[in-house]
């Protein structure tokens, strides 16, 4: 399975990084698409390299945002930067569910993580969305 994930740049909370890593022991996952922002997709990929019992490939979509660019220590395949919501884009077409953790527990209009999801229930992708307090949708 291939999933993509997105989520807030100021970070997850405790409890959005728990489920992400309780869904993802869960699921059959072989390859991730993560756009290797600093916040939640940097602490994303530091689950996918720290907490899980096998490999994962990791795709990297990166911004061309150099100052918004996080460290990331799995990316096996590094894509070209694009403009943020572009290279969304590409992650959500390039996965089968997407998993997504918004700073907001409401959808609001200027926010790249709302926009991707958005854009990934728009194109018929699986969405998993991770609220702040942990509740999923």
């Amino acid at each position: 399975m291939k999933i993509g994930f997105t989520g807030t740049q100021k970070g997850m909370t405790k409890a959005q990084k728990a489920m992400v890593t309780g869904l993802l022991y869960t699921e059959q996952i072989e390859i991730a698409h993560h756009g290797g922002c600093i916040g939640a997709d940097t602490e994303f990929d530091d689950i996918c390299y720290r907490k899980l019992p096998r490999a994962v490939i990791i795709i990297i979509h990166p911004s061309n945002i150099k100052a918004k660019q996080g460290r990331c220590h799995m990316a096996m395949y590094l894509r070209e930067e694009k403009e943020p919501l572009v290279r969304n884009h590409d992650i959500v077409d390039g996965c089968d569910i997407v998993i997504a953790c918004p700073h907001e527990s409401f959808e609001i209009i200027r926010s790249g993580t709302w926009a991707t999801i958005r854009y990934a229930r728009k194109v018929g992708k699986k969405v998993i969305v991770v609220y702040p307090d942990g509740r999923i949708e």
